[in-house]
């Protein structure tokens, strides 16, 4: 339970972090209204951790006294920065509006909050400034009026005259600056023009004389003999003749394994894992089907299961078993289809099996909610929180079309994974569509439904309520119709039936309703 302290300290709280941010100041200011008020470290860090929620909301106290110190306390810490911003200002007149404040009252509050900023108490609080630490050149350190005073200065000796400068020397000259360019290299002479005799036929320079070979080599010849050595050509090699390669279709042919081919009509499920019980028990329900066997992939062994389109209600055993195993598949008619959206009825129809009125079942009424489709998994119940009566139109100040199209449309995409269910009954669907009302009056068994999130076609309507006897009229937001109980849903359901059957609902399914027929 929030004590009227925390409550305090949480709607001042409340307005310092409006902004998004608690300063310095604010904090301190913080602290000194919860000492005033005789409240202590705890109370403020729960008064926090109310606000970490994220859904606190101000709270008036019981006193008025208090209550409007509070409010004082709450302009103040909004005044506190300097500036108000819109975030402050909104829920403090939001909040004085619902306790009835005036303007006159809303002034003084104001006033009186601005002179409790300017006292001494409220200007120690830290601010948000950042100071420079220590006196500057051309001030002297300041202490608190608090402190001892700090002892006398010592008396300073007689200042030393300053001494005078020597005469400057004359800085010794500069070399002379480095030529930008550097200089050119001296020109190194030429060698001398080689013997007529070395240029002879390329048979006899193969082999050089004996005293050719004596001779001084040259600086020329030096030269190169730096250099390194270029690295050896490696030796061509002849090509090795490819082996011919088979063409890929005939290598495909080879190596590709039987794969499994679903028939054309029925259904398959097939499935693999390792050894368990769900295996087991899946293969124990596969042997009821009218073929079964086996094929294998490239790292797995299947089984598969054949069954006729009619009794899917037996396929829909195997499959509750396959779905605990590692792989499943399913072909209806030859064509691979979504597992959830073939077998997603799986469960509801088993449940359908066990209950005691199975065509009760399929219209709810041993739940919470009846529906006049006859499915559970269509999800659009008969309750005021159904988005399938918001699908219309206003017409006049109590009236409300439905738009049949716009349900029958939300119904058959709610019923996309439960097409393949042996129970599922369209044509019962489309009379008990035809059955319902194209217009509701929003009086006795209905009403107006209050609009919910952001209701795109909300309008705004008178509602009336009996409370004990008492009626209350008062406007608000509404978007669509509500029922008030499962009168008219039995009636449909009733008539719905009649018309398909030829006899209604037996009362021993619809106990609800078992006074009606």
């Amino acid at each position: 339970m929030i004590t009227e302290k925390v409550a305090y300290l949480a709607n001042v709280l409340t307005i310092a972090c409006a902004d998004g941010r608690l300063s310095r100041r604010e904090e301190g200011i913080l602290h000194v209204i919860a000492e005033s008020i005789g409240a202590s470290e705890a109370d403020i860090e729960e008064a926090k951790s109310l606000l970490m929620r994220g859904d606190y909301r101000l709270i008036p106290l019981k006193v008025t006294a208090e209550r409007l110190q509070n409010i004082e306390d709450m302009v103040m810490v909004a005044m506190a920065d300097g500036s108000l911003s819109g975030h402050e200002t909104t829920p403090i007149e939001s909040f004085t509006d619902a306790l009835g404040l005036t303007q006159k009252e809303m002034d003084s509050i104001v006033t009186r909050a601005q002179q409790r900023l300017r006292n001494k108490e409220f200007q120690a609080a830290p601010r948000r400034t950042i100071r420079r630490r220590g006196p500057t050149p051309t001030q002297a350190p300041r202490y608190h009026p608090k402190a001892p005073k700090p002892p006398p200065t010592p008396p300073q000796p007689p200042a030393v005259p300053p001494v005078p400068p020597r005469a400057r020397q004359p800085s010794p000259p500069k070399p002379p600056p480095l030529p930008l360019v550097p200089p050119k290299p001296p020109e190194v002479p030429k060698p001398p023009a080689m013997p007529k005799s070395y240029r002879q036929q390329p048979a006899e320079r193969a082999r050089p004389s004996r005293e050719r070979q004596r001779k001084p080599r040259t600086k020329k010849a030096k030269k190169r003999q730096l250099l390194p050595a270029p690295p050896p050509t490696p030796p061509v090699q002849a090509e090795r003749p490819r082996p011919e390669r088979k063409p890929r279709e005939e290598v495909r042919s080879v190596e590709r394994k039987p794969v499994f081919v679903p028939p054309s009509t029925g259904i398959v499920v097939a499935f693999a894992g390792i050894a368990s019980d769900a295996l087991q028990i899946a293969l124990r329900e596969a042997a009821s089907a009218s073929k079964t066997g086996q094929y294998e992939t490239t790292t797995t062994a299947w089984h598969y299961a054949v069954w006729p389109t009619a009794e899917i209600r037996l396929a829909a055993r195997c499959a509750l078993a396959a779905a605990a195993l590692a792989n499943h598949i399913v072909y209806v008619d030859g064509k691979q289809q979504n597992w959830d959206e073939t077998f997603g009825f799986c469960r509801c129809a088993l449940a359908r099996m066990g209950a005691d009125s199975s065509d009760g079942y399929c219209f709810g009424c041993d739940d919470e909610f009846l529906n006049i489709w006859g499915c559970r998994q269509a999800r659009m119940d008969w309750s005021d929180s159904a988005d399938w009566f918001t699908l219309g139109s206003f017409e006049g100040s109590d009236g409300f079309a439905f738009d049949k199209n716009a349900i029958w449309n939300m119904l058959q995409a709610n019923l996309a994974k439960v097409q393949h269910c042996p129970f599922l009954d369209t044509a019962r669907m489309k009379v008990a569509l035809e059955n319902l009302p194209d217009r509701i009056k929003a009086r006795g068994r209905w009403r107006f439904r209050e609009a919910q999130g952001d209701a795109k076609n909300a309008q705004t309507r008178t509602v009336n309520e009996s409370i004990q006897g008492s009626v209350f009229s008062y406007e608000t937001l509404v978007d669509g119709v509500a029922p008030s109980g499962d009168y008219d849903a039995l009636r449909l359901i009733s008539r719905t039936t009649k018309a398909i059957a030829g006899k209604p609902l037996a009362a021993a399914c619809l106990k609800r309703g078992a006074g009606m027929w």
